[in-house]
């Protein structure tokens, strides 16, 4: 639980509930009368729309954002966690604002008659206080989203209540669609403006928030895929988008949470199943390595007597530069496989990096430690390579931090002397 003196006060959280509701509604209602008194008819239908059915009972879940609106200020263990909460509903509503009175788009379906009475007070109070406008992005499904991420942090709750309000909270997106209030480009621009949202205004209390924004920047790019998706009927392109989507999606997820193993095990290995499903990307990757070769070569270097940094080199490389030597191996590269010889045939020690990413003070230290102890136990026949898959960041930021360490200079100095013999260094971890 967070200190007693950042525990906002329940006069401050109503505050601020307060205050992003009556914003909502001033600019929500603003935005249906202008819609209303220009009179437009514009509507975006994608493809797959015309496969969604009405399914009434899911108004229980739309009928619930209110609900979730009014308690979420209320679960926030910090006043951090409450301001930002706060910013971020008032940004998501302000631009949902500019994007209703900018394209006011209309629903264009006509809804069917509910058959089930018990429904009647719930469809009557969207009919009366709703109109067809005020559709993309839904706020319906931005406010789940946003209330989401309160639940993803909070300490006041269980998994199991943590999983069930999850839930709740993607039936409540997901029920745009199925009472028909909402149509799928609706959705998708509330997705996309949420990402947005989290991308510039990101939760600075993660130690790690800068990969979040990595993750948050592959989700942006899935939800792009998505909308094209929706809108094509060519099965070979339904496929590769998805195929490529997935990708996108679980690699926004191993940034979000720091996972370095997701391609390669502890070992260094890429199981074959992950080969063809991370096709896409590893294929991607390489074709980037490629070009890195071509406009930012990185070739190998001396750092120190008996120790070397660079890039992910090839066997034939290997044994050409390390001849009749004893080679201790550093892979940081999370995304590519180590080369046979180096893995095989030399003390192979696999240390992922996310590439572009940030990583743990402790796990640097690490890194650092283990390679320091290697230099000083190393024996005169003993050459050690630290390497990632290009040999311009990773490798480069851990060396510099390792010969500041072990010659005694300051950083800079450090990467001074790193830049000598690789001018398209960076040094960013």
């Amino acid at each position: 639980m967070a200190k007693t003196e950042l525990i906002p006060t329940f006069k401050q959280r109503t505050k601020a509930m307060l205050l992003c509701y009556v914003v909502f509604i001033i600019l929500y209602m603003s935005a249906q009368y202008y819609s209303v008194y220009r009179g437009l008819d514009c509507s975006i239908f994608l493809t797959l729309d015309t496969y969604i059915p009405f399914i009434e009972w899911m108004i229980i879940p739309y009928a619930t954002s209110g609900l979730f609106f009014l308690l979420a200020f209320y679960w926030t263990d910090t006043r951090y966690q409450l301001r930002l909460l706060t910013k971020r509903m008032l940004i998501v509503s302000g631009i949902a604002f500019i994007g209703f009175i900018t394209f006011p788009i209309a629903y264009a379906v006509a809804k069917p008659q509910h058959t089930i009475a018990l429904f009647n007070p719930l469809f009557d109070f969207i009919t009366t206080w709703d109109t067809h406008y005020n559709q993309a992005p839904s706020l319906h499904v931005a406010y789940s989203i946003v209330f989401m991420t309160v639940v993803e942090q909070t300490t006041r709750f269980t998994k199991a209540t943590k999983a069930f309000l999850q839930l709740w909270l993607a039936l409540v997106a997901l029920s745009t669609l199925f009472v028909y209030q909402h149509h799928l480009i609706d959705v998708i621009t509330a997705i996309a403006v949420c990402l947005l949202v989290f991308y510039f205004v990101p939760n600075k209390e993660k130690a790690l928030y800068l990969n979040i924004k990595k993750g948050l920047a592959y989700f942006i790019l899935a939800t792009i895929l998505l909308f094209i998706l929706c809108d094509t009927t060519n099965i070979y392109l339904s496929i590769c988008l998805i195929w490529i989507s997935i990708n996108l999606v679980y690699i926004g997820i191993a940034y979000i949470q720091n996972n370095i193993y997701f391609i390669k095990d502890r070992q260094g290995n890429i199981t074959w199943w992950k080969y063809i499903l991370l096709a896409p990307y590893i294929l991607t990757y390489q074709v980037l390595r490629q070009s890195n070769k071509v406009f930012y070569p990185v070739t190998v270097a001396e750092l120190l007597p008996q120790v070397y940094i660079g890039p992910l080199i090839s066997s034939t490389k290997a044994k050409e530069v390390f001849q009749n030597k004893e080679v201790i191996t550093y892979d940081l590269s999370a995304e590519m496989k180590e080369n046979n010889y180096l893995a095989k045939h030399t003390t192979y020690h696999f240390f992922p990096l996310l590439d572009i990413g940030q990583a743990n003070t402790d796990y640097i230290n690490e890194i650092l430690n283990h390679i320091y102890s290697s230099y000083q136990l190393k024996e005169d026949n003993t050459v050690i390579y630290i390497h990632c898959a290009m040999g311009l960041s990773r490798s480069m930021a851990i060396s510099a931090l390792f010969y500041s360490q072990s010659e005694g200079c300051t950083k800079k100095e450090a990467q001074e002397h790193i830049q000598s013999i690789n001018q398209n260094a960076i040094f960013k971890l």
